[in-house]
């Protein structure tokens, strides 16, 4: 299968799917690849209907959140797909896994390991990407295959408490959904309900003078 070398990954959404471009029906799995101005002008002669996007330096650091890997004034961004769902009839159904995009990287025993559900590639990882072409009646086109990720940087999700100070964590539990609350003794509920009964009891209204029935309200700003 065709490939291309020496790719920067962004945005990589191969472990799950996203929404099409205007859609909430349909997804699909995608990664932007960056590459030298070369490689784009190559690209865009074999899929002129899929060119690689230009790009200003200055706004691709804005955009992509990390620094420009080609010297220029522009960067060359080529976006590779494939649908999360297809049509049969005019049923939609998900994609067989099989047929799914992968993330691989090289294991020490120089064989590939598929590490599509377990690792996040954040921007800026390198490697190649590995595509299938297909032809219609709008020209030919290239479908997303898989990432082989030679230089990986792992997203890590933020948010959630960090454990950092009390030494190295493994795999944290994070779904406390199923853990069933425990009920309070007599005691506890008397000692929890005691200073709220505190908080809302009310002191005494002061005693006012009844208002005069001929007291003009109109001048009251509310």
């Amino acid at each position: 299968m065709p490939v291309i070398n020496d790719v920067v990954f962004c945005y990589a959404k191969i472990q799950q799917s996203d929404w099409k471009y205007q859609s909430k029906t349909e997804k699909e799995w995608s990664v932007d690849c960056v590459v030298d101005k070369a490689t784009a002008k190559k690209w865009n002669k074999e899929f002129p209907k899929q060119k690689a996007k230009e790009i200003d330096t200055d706004d691709f650091e804005k955009i992509f959140k990390i620094s420009a890997p080609f010297e220029g004034d522009e960067q060359y961004v080529i976006k590779l797909k494939k649908n999360a769902q297809y049509f049969k009839g005019e049923e939609m159904h998900p994609t067989p896994d099989a047929y799914r995009p992968r993330v691989f990287v090289q294991g020490s025993d120089g064989k590939l390991q598929d590490v599509t559900k377990d690792v996040l590639v954040a921007n800026g990882s390198k490697g190649v990407v590995s595509f299938d072409t297909v032809e219609n009646s709008y020209g030919r086109f290239a479908q997303l295959k898989a990432i082989r990720v030679d230089e990986l940087i792992e997203y890590k999700k933020e948010g959630g408490a960090s454990f950092d100070e009390l030494g190295e964590v493994g795999t944290l539990a994070n779904d406390f959904s199923d853990v069933p609350e425990r009920e309070m003794s007599d005691v506890q509920k008397a000692q929890r309900e005691e200073p709220e009964a505190k908080a809302t009891r009310k002191k005494p209204a002061p005693k006012v003078e009844e208002a005069d029935d001929d007291f003009d309200d109109s001048s009251l700003p509310f």
